[in-house]
């Protein structure tokens, strides 16, 4: 249950205390003010960039509205650089940046051959710290970190409308959360996927291999927090 909106962890919110903390920005990938030929087709970009923003700021208690807002504009702005660079209007981000990790069904049993979103999310975070999965037209970044009030967070900029937004309407968001568990319950939750055998992917993020796009957006995201 959500507490009172005066209680504060920092810059967010307590959903649940010691446990579970949002943060909420004010723009949307479906934001007016960005190019129509790829407004609402940038969440992909967006995700990547806010692992980007996750790798420099550890803390997550240094993420404000304006990081988040940051992620978004920054994203779309990834997006059209990959655009301009193939010359391809439907690129589908990723080739580079990402490394397929493993894909599954929702909801699969423990005997089956695919995994399910629990499992996968388990053995992602044996091998990887930052995270984006797919899963039908969701596209959610997630991660851990270890640093001082760090802990697993989960990244959306997909909501629109309601029921969490009034009529067209949304913006991005992010939870973090102690544990794993509550993390990939959040996770579910947010897909609110109801059939049985849909597929979902889950994308490693090596930022090493970043193209310079990201580092510029690295750039933008720490300039965000110098002005704050």
């Amino acid at each position: 249950m959500r507490q009172e909106v005066t209680n504060k962890w920092y810059n967010f919110d307590v959903e649940i205390s010691e446990h579970l903390w949002s943060l909420w920005g004010g723009v949307h990938p479906k934001a007016n003010w960005f190019d129509s030929q790829v407004r609402g087709q940038q969440k992909l970009g967006c995700c990547v960039v806010a692992c980007c923003a996750a790798s420099v700021f550890a803390r997550l208690s240094d993420w404000s509205e304006k990081l988040l807002d940051a992620i978004v504009t920054n994203g779309d702005k990834y997006y059209r650089d990959s655009i301009a660079h193939t010359q391809h209007w439907d690129i589908d981000l990723g080739q580079d940046d990402l490394q397929l990790m493993t894909k599954g069904r929702i909801y699969n049993s423990p005997a089956q051959k695919e995994m399910n979103l629990s499992e996968a999310l388990a053995y992602f975070f044996t091998r990887y710290q930052w995270g984006i999965l797919v899963c039908d037209d969701r596209h959610l970044a997630f991660g851990y970190t270890s640093s001082l009030d760090g802990g697993y967070f989960l990244y959306d900029c997909s909501e629109w409308d309601k029921p969490i937004f009034p009529d067209n309407m949304g913006a991005s968001y992010v939870l973090r959360a102690k544990e794993l568990l509550l993390l990939i319950y959040c996770i579910i939750i947010t897909l609110n996927v109801r059939e049985k055998n849909v597929e979902f992917r889950l994308y490693s993020v090596d930022l090493m291999r970043m193209t310079v796009n990201s580092n510029d957006s690295q750039q933008s995201l720490q300039a965000v927090e110098r002005k704050e």
